[in-house]
């Protein structure tokens, strides 16, 4: 006999058989305790006590097959109950784990709490695994071989035009109208259903009544889940076009800097050597000259500015190609951006643009290099000043937020200019390699920044208003592994005010 045999054999036994004998046994034994007691004190000057020891046996032995009858039923209804609430609760559990075991118990008890955890297991899986479907950046449909609509998320709600609710049970075919342009996407799905699987395909779909759109569209089975006719189920992924192809131009962005930052760091060792020669060559001419030559000496002045500014510019190269982070360490941020302001103060000595600063009571040690991070904050707080122009005003502010439950909090850094803001048309090419808008700019200081900050984990934020000024964010997460590589969110334009 199988465990769950033996379970349910046991089931019955208890519950038939011995839970009513054990209850008619303590009946007969209480009674046959008491009567001695009744006797005397009711019935002792009336009648004899062998008469109403015979009369308290025979009514008694009544009462024990009265109750041994009603307990017998009231188990038989439990125990039908109890099985069937076991049995309903197991099947659940396998047709949602089609490979899970059955349970194996050694009374009803134990078996019912086997179940129930189990449950709360599954439902509890079922809660996680809903969460993640809500929030897929994709639509997904789940409908069986009617077309009929059993589940979709948010984005599918939205795609459909309707509340999620609104749209279960409904046919597909009411949303997505079997014409033309839909008649693709339609045969895809009735395929995926026979067959069990369709490949990811571009298709032209007019959805709800509106303009008619080119989306990414992938059929997959639902195995164990099967419709009323017996047919199976499929889930439908519906991924508009622009978003795959931002994803795809991000990705050639990505290697195109790559190249770039390649190609620039051996032009930039190429030539750093003849610099140096030419600076030396070049002070030792103006060591040569006499004073008195006022015109040479400012040419060869000029010479070793333009060479100092070469190497800036190979500086920057190098540090844009190179890896950011060389030096992990404890960081108090408070104690690096006061330092930095310092520096840009020290850069800035003749400018009226005036600089505040603001830091959070209390901000937690970040880890991270402190040069690359002082870096990063020097390049946008030289930008910041040089957006001022004649007046303005510099805010630096630095605070803790939490990320979510369990998870590390961000830092966010906030550097805010009263400058002229930044046109719109260029919002989206700030932080691309070489470009500026400045007539001496290079163009890789706000890149620089960039990259410095997606090595620690981190990203930036950038706002800006035309006449008001721009908000840069750097968000730092308080804890990043490093050996992962730099965030792939590097940074974000949050809106033109």
């Amino acid at each position: 006999m199988s465990p769950p045999q033996r379970v349910q054999a046991k089931f019955h036994i208890r519950l038939m058989v011995g839970l009513p004998a054990l209850l008619s046994l303590y009946m007969l034994i209480s009674g046959w305790a008491a009567y001695p007691v009744i006797y005397e004190s009711f019935f002792a000057e009336t009648l004899p006590m062998d008469l109403f020891r015979k009369a308290a046996l025979g009514f008694m032995l009544f009462m024990i097959l009265l109750a041994f009858i009603g307990n017998l039923g009231a188990g038989i209804v439990i125990s039908r109950h109890i099985k069937r609430y076991i049995l309903k609760l197991e099947s659940s559990l396998r047709l949602e784990t089609p490979s899970r075991s059955l349970i194996e118990a050694t009374d009803e008890i134990e078996a019912l709490g086997i179940v129930v955890d189990e449950v709360s297991t599954t439902l509890s899986k079922f809660v996680n695994d809903n969460y993640i479907i809500e929030n897929l950046p994709e639509a997904v449909i789940t409908v069986d071989s009617d077309l009929r609509i059993i589940r979709l998320n948010g984005n599918a709600a939205r795609l459909l035009g309707v509340d999620a609710d609104q749209a279960l049970g409904r046919n597909l075919t009411e949303f997505v109208t079997r014409d033309r342009v839909n008649a693709g996407f339609l045969d895809m799905i009735e395929y995926g259903i026979k067959t069990g699987h369709f490949p990811l395909k571009l298709v032209r779909l007019r959805i709800a009544g509106s303009e008619t759109q080119e989306y990414w569209v992938e059929i997959h089975p639902l195995k164990g889940r099967m419709s009323p006719t017996g047919m199976g189920c499929v889930s439908i992924s519906i991924k508009n076009k622009a978003s795959i192809l931002a994803v795809k131009n991000q990705i050639q962005k990505i290697e195109r800097l790559a190249a770039i930052g390649g190609v620039a760091s051996t032009i930039a060792h190429e030539v750093r050597n003849p610099l140096g020669a030419i600076r030396t060559f070049t002070e030792l001419l103006q060591e040569d000259l006499p004073a008195e030559d006022k015109k040479k000496l400012r040419y060869t002045g000029q010479i070793l500015n333009q060479i100092d500014r070469l190497n800036q510019l190979i500086e920057n190269i190098l540090a844009f190609s190179r890896d950011s982070i060389t030096v992990v360490k404890d960081i108090d941020i408070k104690d690096l951006l006061s330092r930095t302001v310092q520096l840009v103060k020290g850069k800035f000595t003749k400018s009226p643009v005036t600089i505040h600063e603001e830091y959070q009571p209390g901000l937690p040690q970040l880890k991270g290099d402190p040069e690359k991070l002082s870096q990063a904050f020097l390049n946008i707080l030289i930008n910041a000043f040089e957006a001022c122009g004649e007046e303005g005003t510099v805010h630096v502010a630095a605070g803790c937020e939490p990320e979510g439950d369990g998870n590390a909090g961000v830092l966010c850094v906030t550097i805010t200019d009263t400058g002229k803001g930044i046109p719109e048309e260029v919002m989206n090419k700030i932080l691309d390699p070489f470009f500026t808008t400045k007539p001496k700019g290079t163009g890789l200081g706000l890149a620089i920044s960039q990259n410095i900050v997606a090595a620690h984990g981190g990203k930036i934020e950038v706002k800006s208003e035309i006449g008001k000024g721009t908000t840069f964010q750097l968000l730092l997460p308080q804890s990043h592994d490093f050996s992962e590589g730099p965030s792939e969110e590097e940074w974000s334009y949050f809106g033109y005010a």
